[in-house]
């Protein structure tokens, strides 16, 4: 009856310790798992500032579009001044051109 007594608690003390060496192979698990989704989060940080990289990049691409942009309209205006005053000056050559004929005709000059 002892030796049964004692077999039946070396039976439970061995199911502890097997419900228990599973319960650290969990933990184990669980551990590793949580290790990887750390580095993870390391590398969500690198992303992070990847991305920021990019985007300060492309602020200075857009910000330079933005200059070109202005350039433009400021050279289309300034070219339209331009014509413009070519369109004067083609006017006033016209002027001039028919006043000299006008005047080669009063003195019959050819």
């Amino acid at each position: 009856m002892l030796e049964e007594q004692i077999l039946k608690q070396l039976k439970d003390q061995h199911a502890d310790i097997r419900k228990m060496s599973q319960n650290i192979d969990l933990l184990s698990r669980k551990l590793l798992e949580h290790d990887v989704k750390l580095n993870n989060l390391v590398e969500r940080d690198e992303f992070a500032d990847f991305k920021n990289e990019v985007l300060k990049g492309q602020d200075k691409i857009i910000t330079s579009i933005k200059r070109f942009d202005e350039e433009r309209i400021s050279a289309v205006a300034l070219l339209k001044i331009f014509e413009d005053s070519l369109e004067i000056q083609r006017q006033k050559i016209q002027e001039h051109d028919d006043t000299i004929q006008q005047a080669k005709a009063e003195l019959n000059i050819t």
